[in-house]
């Protein structure tokens, strides 16, 4: 009888073992990977400001909004990565990147897009990089607002489509402006890897 407790109790202790290691050896992969497997636009090749390709540019775009529940109005400014192709303009896009998409990634979005001969504008969301305010629902609609009212202004002067693209977490943003907004294609990607 106490052979077979201490057989158990090995039996036990070995499962154990193989179970806490396993859910160590996860949880590091996911902590060394988490980049990768969670802010998509995150292990883009990333420029600095001062890095900037001739085609792309960094704008401020600011306006009055009013606060919700509050009687008056604040400023809502965020940068704005603008990205013009070298040759032919063949279209305007509004792109709103994901989780984990700062001012690189956008960076390098636009210079994709640039290379399909889209004109192409990016915000940075309040509360990410340089842009100031707090992160929320209210500010990143102003912000998808402002945006595609420049883009589509633009679009106008230009006698071109516009389009509106979101990936992962910009989706919320791109598929907003369907209903009031009027552009010729939504794409509106869960998970746009470069």
């Amino acid at each position: 009888c106490v052979l077979g407790a201490q057989m158990a109790a090995a039996f036990l202790f070995s499962v154990g073992k193989n179970v806490f290691g396993t859910y160590m050896l996860l949880g590091c992969a996911m902590y060394l990977f988490q980049d990768n497997l969670i802010y998509a636009g995150s292990n883009m090749p990333s420029y600095t400001p001062k890095e900037l390709p001739g085609d792309l540019n960094i704008i401020w775009m600011s306006r009055e909004v009013k606060e919700d529940g509050n009687e008056g109005t604040s400023e809502l400014k965020f940068r704005v990565v603008e990205g013009k192709p070298l040759e032919t303009i063949k279209g305007v896009a509004v792109f709103f990147g994901g989780n984990g998409e700062g001012l690189q990634s956008l960076l390098y979005r636009c210079r994709q897009f640039s290379e399909y001969g889209m004109l192409t504008y990016a915000p940075e969301p309040p509360g990410y990089g340089l842009s100031p305010g707090p992160m929320g629902v209210t500010h990143s609609l102003q912000v998808a607002e402002i945006v595609a009212k420049h883009a589509a202004e633009e679009a106008a002067r230009l006698k071109l489509e516009l389009y509106v693209v979101g990936s992962s977490l910009g989706t919320f943003s791109a598929t907003y402006l369907g209903s009031f907004v009027s552009f010729e294609t939504l794409v509106a990607f869960f998970w746009l890897v470069g």
